[in-house]
């Protein structure tokens, strides 16, 4: 399933996230024998180190990307959101634009941006890795446009019927494809070699979607349940194939997977499917209680919170969580802002904004 547009980061603990951009990908420029991609060229520059650069967080608000600190205060808009846009780990900007094949960078010193990428029409799906490399989508390839001397080349080669890609922090390439009992992941190596192909299932009667990936290899994954219920939850792979529930998959949730671990907004109650489809005596309450951090073991830690409603489904794409474990929720009303102690959040932007994605040393 096609994530909705989301920011990308090149943080070493967590996954990038997708950028949905819409549309049947075809591979304007294709890969030469050498395994290269025919006319494509990527001037990269390497991410600055953030130092005690000033900690953001970007959003999407009426076709722009803007930031703010997360302490607050005024906003500042950077760049058109165009087809997609990622965001390395010094707060330096790339959109694309995939009419014109171009991916520019907006620095993070407020300076003038400039093209990095100048012909590469038609791709999806722009994401990073943890040193900063570039990765798009053409149809069933995906193309590395790596900021050192290495050469632009095809890094995956994508099996039929593949739907979400994910670029994993150490350039892994992984690509999910199947449907419901059949799902699989295969993923692409870094440095090559051949792929590893793996079949990997839900612990209920649902597929895999939107997944992430953790630094240690785990999947996390959001999901509607085929049955009757009509379920929504959250679970985690690891890589032995071992499946961990996330929250109580007895309630409204949202959540995100941060580089300390996965944060998961959860309501008291919940109402099945068939509930919502005429009278009933369950009454929907999507008010968000509680918020409980998984860390990368398994350890969670749960606190009460109060002012999000969990939509039903999921926020997909609408949550950022920062290494510090604050938790950043992007609303039709606002951009709010939840410590890792919970409570009650606090508002950095005010209107409807969407996108998150939170930008710390």
């Amino acid at each position: 399933m096609r994530r909705p547009l989301l920011a990308a980061t090149a943080t070493i603990a967590t996954a990038v996230a997708l950028a949905a951009l819409g549309g049947s990908p075809a591979l304007a420029a294709p890969p030469t024998a050498s395994g290269q991609a025919a006319s494509s060229t990527a001037a990269r520059t390497s991410p600055t180190k953030p130092g005690a650069r000033p900690v953001f967080v970007f959003a999407v608000r009426g076709g722009s990307v803007v930031k703010v600190r997360t302490t607050g205060g005024a906003a500042t808009t950077v760049a058109p959101v165009e087809d997609g846009y990622v965001i390395d780990r010094a707060g330096d900007v790339f959109t694309y634009d995939a009419a014109a094949g171009v991916v520019r960078e907006y620095p993070a010193s407020g300076s003038a941006s400039f093209p990095v990428i100048t012909d590469a029409p038609g791709g999806t799906d722009p994401q990073l890795d943890a040193e900063g490399n570039g990765y798009l989508r053409f149809g069933d390839q995906v193309v590395r446009y790596p900021l050192d001397s290495r050469p632009t080349g095809v890094v995956a080669s994508l099996p039929t019927g593949t739907d979400d890609v994910v670029v994993a922090p150490d350039g892994s390439v992984l690509a999910f494809s199947g449907g419901f009992g059949t799902e699989q992941v295969t993923t692409f190596p870094p440095g090559g070699g051949t792929p590893n192909v793996r079949a990997i299932g839900s612990g209920y009667q649902a597929t895999i979607d939107t997944p992430e990936v953790d630094s240690r290899g785990a999947i996390y994954h959001y999901s509607i349940n085929s049955g009757a219920s009509g379920n929504r939850f959250y679970e985690k792979i690891a890589l032995d194939g071992t499946v961990t529930p996330i929250g109580t998959h007895l309630s409204y949730e949202a959540g995100a997977l941060g580089p300390q671990g996965f944060s998961l907004f959860e309501t008291a109650s919940w109402c099945a499917a068939p509930s919502l489809a005429g009278p009933h005596p369950c009454v929907p309450d999507h008010r968000a209680t509680t918020l409980t951090r998984y860390a990368l073991d398994g350890t969670a830690t749960t606190v009460p919170v109060s002012g999000y409603t969990v939509p039903d489904n999921g926020a997909q794409g609408s949550i950022s969580v920062g290494s510090d474990n604050a938790v950043y929720v992007a609303t039709s009303t606002g951009l709010l802002k939840y410590a890792a102690t919970g409570g009650a959040p606090t508002v950095l932007l005010r209107g409807a904004v969407s996108s998150p994605h939170v930008v710390t040393p």
